[in-house]
């Protein structure tokens, strides 16, 4: 029993966002059967309530409990049934929008290494194919901007060993050390991302 709580509570990934699609579709839902109900018993109500004799208010009477013995069980057992579709509806929904949450959590703090994963039966697909892409491209932005400042630096650094007259050199070396202190604070920035340990951005790069 324990294990079969734990299974089914597995299916509400998101509380709020969950219980209220599902507590809004019943009740929809309730109200639809209302109308349904409303214009199924109408004639017999109105034969019970406004009667042209005894015998009609008798017949429409044994009619309605008649029906309402059948009907009650059938709707207890769709309501049911609606309830479980709503639950497995919401959780293939709602599990997705757990992961786009969790990643952009990720993006925020810098972390482009993950890319978004689904379950096989779960919905947004085509939704968490333009994430990874945009991952994916977020990526090869940020390796890009970090090989070119790989490239600054060693760049910098070779413009100050040419050098060989000491009075320009010493010019030269102030004004470095500042351009260098500032691909300093960019390095600084881009260490804040994490982007996966692979070739296949360098090889877009080419």
């Amino acid at each position: 029993m324990e294990h079969s709580g734990r299974r089914f509570f597995n299916f509400i990934v998101d509380k709020d966002l969950q219980l209220r699609i599902m507590a809004y579709s019943i009740i929809y839902m309730i109200c639809f059967t209302l109308v349904i109900l409303c214009i199924v018993f109408y004639p017999l109500i109105n034969d019970m309530i406004f009667p042209t004799n005894i015998e009609v208010q008798y017949v429409a009477a044994r009619n309605f409990l008649a029906i309402a013995k059948k009907i009650v069980p059938a709707l207890i057992i769709v309501f049911t049934l609606f309830a479980i579709y709503q639950l497995i509806i919401t959780h293939r929904i709602c599990g997705p929008l757990v992961n786009f949450t969790n990643t952009f959590a990720r993006i925020a703090e810098g972390n482009l290494s993950q890319k978004v994963r689904i379950r096989k039966h779960d919905y947004l697909k085509e939704e968490c194919e333009h994430i990874n892409e945009m991952i994916a491209g977020l990526a090869r932005i940020i390796e890009r901007v970090t090989d070119d400042h790989k490239n600054l630096k060693d760049n910098l650094e070779s413009i100050v060993i040419d050098v060989s007259d000491p009075a320009t050199k010493e010019k030269i070396e102030k004004s470095l050390e500042i351009i260098k202190a500032d691909a300093e604070y960019v390095s600084k920035s881009l260490g804040y991302f994490r982007i996966p340990e692979n070739n296949n951005h360098r090889k877009n790069l080419a």
